[in-house]
């Protein structure tokens, strides 16, 4: 197993990354799959350097795509957390901020602590990888610890 010095499984990354690039040429308006693309991008970055663009161009076309989303389905917390990743990581980050505290706050909070967990975990991920600009650093610590701290919040009620 080729693996990074945070431990990610490069063969297994890159079979998900045909999965979602497969997934995603059947239906170029699927968030689910273009997203998750543009994170598997960034995550093998730490093997190929290229990929990091990839992702970026990726998650910044996709942007308004979210936007849309969200506006047609404005109580749907899962578009706005994607909606906050695509500009968390194409570099709109004071805006990934405001969306991150209205994503969490419109999760229904009995589903809070599975569904911010899961948000949670890709984004830790990401900054495990090292190789995030200071600046997508920085707020994507921001967004990691406004989640973490959302999740100690509904596990204390």
């Amino acid at each position: 197993m080729e693996k990074s010095p945070s431990s990610f499984d490069r063969i297994a990354l890159g079979q998900a990354r045909t999965c979602y690039e497969e997934a995603h040429s059947i239906d170029r308006f699927d968030l689910y799959a273009a997203l998750n693309l543009s994170r598997l991008e960034l995550l093998l970055s730490k093997w190929d350097f290229s990929k990091i663009e990839t992702a970026k161009k990726g998650f910044a076309k996709y942007t308004t795509l979210c936007q849309f989303a969200v506006a047609d389905s404005p109580d749907d917390y899962w578009r706005k957390f994607d909606l906050m990743d695509s500009l968390l990581f194409s570099g709109c980050f004071e805006e990934a901020i405001v969306i991150c505290d209205t994503a969490i706050s419109s999760t229904p909070k009995e589903e809070r602590n599975d569904i911010l967990t899961s948000v949670v975990k890709p984004i830790t991920d990401l900054i495990a990888i090292g190789l995030l600009d200071d600046d997508t650093l920085s707020y994507a610590k921001r967004i990691e610890q406004k989640l973490k701290e959302a999740i100690a919040n509904a596990n204390s009620h």
